[in-house]
């Protein structure tokens, strides 16, 4: 007895996880069920079989309902400001390929800057910031051209629009930009020198860049430039009056006396003029071929001179190429709005320096070609001592295209009055006699 309730059960537990097994290949795959005496028959990717039915018999199938999947929305991202004046130069945005949910830096703003509205400057500006519109400091952004490349770092910067720049020497489209800390970013190609009308000449225009830390949307997200009427931003310049020559005599210089001959001798004046503040020169500059060529100036009157120059390797450059320059008074405080010529045989490039409060050089000029090319000296009119031959390059390899930096400071300075010191000339007396008479010097 107890051996056939076991096998009536066993039959009931397989006629029921026989129903089950009916019930889930009808959920997955569909049912078509006939009328009363034919078949119902199941097709789909799993099964395709029939099973014979009766008049009498009755079906009952689970039903089972799949859960709709959320539709993944956008989020809202940033609008593109493109500069149209960007298209008639030849510029192109190219987006970043990011997924849904995937941070990345969004190109958010992009202008150019004419002639007069860079104000002599011809550089790539960029700017970094975070979801809250916020500056992000330390932010590497590379700059690339057809042989090289190099990187700028953003700054704090405080008060000023961008928080980097990068100095340009050839026409467009020469020059690429984009973020470089590891994350997709819209990169911007196509920069370079030159204007809307004379497209091939090296005239000084420049760009301004913004980037903000996105996170990407769904399909809505795919960047669409939206023209803007123009450019509404300008690199400004910090205006300072330029430093003006006192006549005062140089570190309390007073009357002297000066030794006048006799009739049987003849005293010459020989003036030597005192340089001061010394001048601070890197040993290692003369080792790469550059040199100080050293401004003509008159007793009283004020120049920029040179008062401290430095070289720096590949190591000690970091990821920069650069000349940067320093402008101070004459009591040694930093003075902006300095106009620097840097020069070259067959062109030039103008920079100016910038108050840059905690930074130790108030400008730069990037470097593409080995030493010795490039020369500098400050061009506010005034005589200016000028560095001569720089360029990339080491040490070990004077001619190769290895990062190297220079870093010069000048300093506004009143050249001093000659001092006049006696040099007796002995006539054909055997003893001259020299009588002193005093004349008094300013």
């Amino acid at each position: 007895m107890a051996d056939q309730l076991w096998r009536i059960k066993s039959i009931a537990g397989f006629a029921l996880g026989m129903l089950l097994l009916i019930g889930c290949a009808v959920a997955l795959t569909g049912y078509t069920g006939g009328p009363s005496g034919a078949a119902a028959t199941w097709t789909g990717r799993v099964a395709n079989f029939t099973v014979p039915l009766t008049d009498t018999t009755s079906l009952f199938l689970p039903l089972v309902q799949r859960p709709e999947q959320p539709t993944p929305t956008a989020t809202s991202t940033p609008t593109h400001q493109w500069d149209p004046r960007l298209d008639q130069r030849g510029a192109e945005l190219r987006p970043a390929v990011v997924a849904p949910g995937q941070g990345y830096w969004r190109l958010v703003k992009a202008v150019w800057f004419d002639e007069q509205e860079s104000q002599g400057r011809h550089h790539i500006f960029a700017d970094a910031l975070d979801p809250q519109g916020e500056r992000v400091i330390g932010l590497p952004v590379r700059i690339y051209w057809a042989v090289d490349e190099t990187t700028v770092t953003t700054q704090a910067k405080p008060g000023e629009p961008y928080a980097a720049d990068f100095g340009m020497f050839d026409v467009a489209p020469s020059y690429g930009a984009l973020p470089n800390n590891g994350n997709p970013a819209d990169e911007v190609w196509g920069m370079g020198l030159g204007s809307i009308e004379q497209p091939k000449f090296s005239i000084h225009t420049s760009y301004g860049l913004t980037w903000q830390w996105t996170i990407a949307g769904g399909a809505a997200d795919t960047p669409t430039p939206t023209a803007t009427p123009s450019a509404t931003v300008t690199p400004t310049e910090t205006v300072t009056p330029t430093a003006t020559a006192t006549a005062t005599p140089p570190d309390g210089a007073t009357a002297t006396a000066t030794p006048t001959a006799s009739p049987t001798n003849t005293s010459t004046a020989t003036p030597t003029a005192t340089v001061e503040p010394d001048v601070e020169w890197d040993p290692r500059l003369t080792q790469r071929g550059a040199s100080l060529q050293e401004a003509a100036v008159a007793p009283g009157q004020g120049y920029w001179k040179l008062v401290r120059a430095r070289w720096f390797n590949e190591e000690e450059s970091g990821n920069r190429q650069h000349i940067l320059v320093d402008t101070l008074d004459v009591n040694g405080q930093r003075v902006a709005a300095i106009p620097v010529r840097v020069y070259w045989e067959g062109g030039e490039a103008g920079i100016t320096t910038e108050a840059k409060p905690g930074e130790e050089y108030a400008a730069n000029y990037a470097l593409a070609l080995p030493a010795p090319f490039y020369n500098a000296a400050p061009n506010d009119g005034s005589p200016a001592d000028a560095v001569l031959g720089m360029g990339l390059g080491s040490l070990d390899n004077p001619d190769g295209f290895i990062r190297a930096s220079y870093g010069l400071t000048w300093r506004w300075t009143i050249a001093p009055a000659p001092t006049a010191t006696a040099t007796a000339t002995p006539s054909a007396t055997p003893t001259p006699t020299v009588t002193p008479t005093a004349t008094e010097e300013l």
